[in-house]
């Protein structure tokens, strides 16, 4: 949902039968090319389209507005607000992530590259990368949680689709740490799944904001 496992599957797999391609096509995926040039021109435009839908005020009235007998809804408690709203509020919640999530899976294979070559580098580099990660990522997720979760929950969706990738990153690395800590303990099942198919925690991700209650209501 991110766009992770498509993408991922997709560039590893390569497998373009009608039945994949018709479930996916919306996507950026259908239009696969092995170019890094052209996978980032794609990836920008991707950016551009989101942009210009839902952050140019109007244009996503303009293009929805033909849909509104079947995407329009009244909320009963706020009847005021305008038939496409809720649509433009739930479409818009996670409107760049599905991008990133593409992005993290087109550069896993080289990130677990890295990864390779930092095991093979001396002892003391390994220690201070891992270390400097170590350090640095828990402290980006408790920036996020203090100035960003904490806030109240209109304040917190308008930077939600600005932030998401924040969560979703700092799961990713603690199963990454999971998988490399327990090689030898029964959770290393759960942590091998988990470590090749982190881009779609965003669903985590949604249900941890829930705890605090309605967050996901315009």
């Amino acid at each position: 949902m991110t766009g992770f496992g498509n993408f991922s599957y997709y560039y590893m797999r390569k497998d373009f039968s009608l039945a994949r391609f018709a479930q996916m096509m919306w996507r950026l995926n259908f239009l696969y090319n092995e170019k890094g040039s052209v996978i980032a021109l794609k990836i920008i435009a991707c950016f551009l389209v989101v942009i210009l839908v839902w952050e140019v005020p109007g244009v996503f009235e303009l293009l929805w507005s033909p849909f509104t007998f079947f995407l329009g809804y009244t909320d009963p408690t706020k009847p005021n607000l305008p038939l496409l709203h809720e649509w433009q509020f739930r479409s818009g919640l996670d409107r760049y992530i599905w991008i990133i999530g593409m992005i993290y899976a087109y550069y896993h294979p080289t990130v677990e590259r890295w990864m390779e070559k930092l095991e093979e580098t001396e002892v003391k580099r390994q220690v201070s990368i891992r270390i400097a990660v170590a350090i640095i990522a828990p402290m980006v997720g408790f920036l996020w949680f203090e100035h960003i979760y904490k806030l109240d929950k209109i304040a917190y969706n308008k930077y939600h689709p600005y932030t998401s990738w924040i969560p979703i990153t700092e799961c990713v690395y603690m199963f990454k740490k999971c998988y490399s800590i327990l090689p030898k303990l029964q959770f290393n099942p759960f942590c091998m799944a988990w470590k090749d198919y982190t881009g779609d925690l965003y669903l985590a991700d949604s249900h941890l904001a829930k705890i605090r209650g309605s967050r996901w209501s315009a």
